[in-house]
């Protein structure tokens, strides 16, 4: 994001210490504690144990930003726990992009696909998120599955094409994106009804993160004397949470 850009690309740790100019605390961006959390569950983890060196009952930005980040992690964890704690890995699809890696766990009626998207430098600063669709051919699942997208809008089912296989398209994907195949209606009935409780908490998460953010980059360009050109970019992010609100 674009704090980390900055620290990165424009900031001058010598010449800031000399002109006494001390840069705000930074910690991981969520979308890196996300795209970890996941990895370790599509490697087959049955639980992810968050551990912080510093205190998270602080009352500063980097601590109010890593707690909401766990609490919008554990909500999208409550929704596989399923196939986390009581499923298997199955196998790899071939995602026919080096940047992605498409991995199955499965339980008795049902398969969770968990697509990673991983880019070069990623683990300093988070890509934006990817605008063209994910599209990929799961040869080993039953023709008699349904292909749902879990996500932010609930259960979305996915059109399945038939002309070169069972090919599933994903519109706009995060840097982790899950996929549910199945035909049980107890495994559609619980994450239906997991994202519609977890819906509303996690915009609240997500607005949350998104006004720390902004105060820890408005504080940041403020410090490098940039604000005069950024002004109109910080202020359309303002006026776009506000909004949201």
């Amino acid at each position: 994001n674009l704090v980390e850009q900055l620290v990165i690309a424009q900031a001058e740790p010598i010449a800031s210490q000399s002109r006494g100019l001390r840069l705000p605390k930074l910690c991981a961006a969520p979308e890196q504690i996300r795209l970890l959390a996941f990895e370790t569950i599509a490697a087959g983890a049955r639980g992810v144990c968050f551990r912080s060196r510093s205190r998270l009952d602080v009352e500063d930005n980097v601590a109010k930003l890593r707690v909401a980040s766990l609490r919008a992690i554990n909500l999208e964890l409550s929704l596989v726990e399923p196939w986390a704690a009581g499923g298997s890995f199955a196998e790899e699809i071939d995602m026919r992009e080096s940047s992605l890696r498409g991995r199955v766990l499965e339980t008795d009626r049902s398969r969770l696909l968990i697509i990673t998207r991983h880019e070069s430098g990623q683990q300093y600063v988070p890509h934006p998120q990817r605008t063209e669709p994910i599209s990929f051919v799961a040869h080993s699942v039953p023709i008699t599955d349904q292909a749902y997208h879990l996500g932010s809008n609930g259960l979305q089912p996915l059109l399945r094409s038939q002309t070169t296989g069972p090919r599933i398209t994903i519109r706009d994907p995060d840097a982790v994106s899950l996929v549910l195949f199945t035909q049980d209606p107890l495994a559609i009935n619980r994450s239906t009804r997991v994202l519609s409780e977890n819906r509303k908490q996690a915009a609240t998460l997500r607005q949350e993160m998104a006004s720390i953010q902004l105060r820890q980059t408005t504080e940041i360009i403020g410090k490098l004397g940039r604000m005069k050109p950024a002004k109109p970019a910080l202020d359309e992010s303002k006026a776009f949470l506000d909004r949201a609100e």
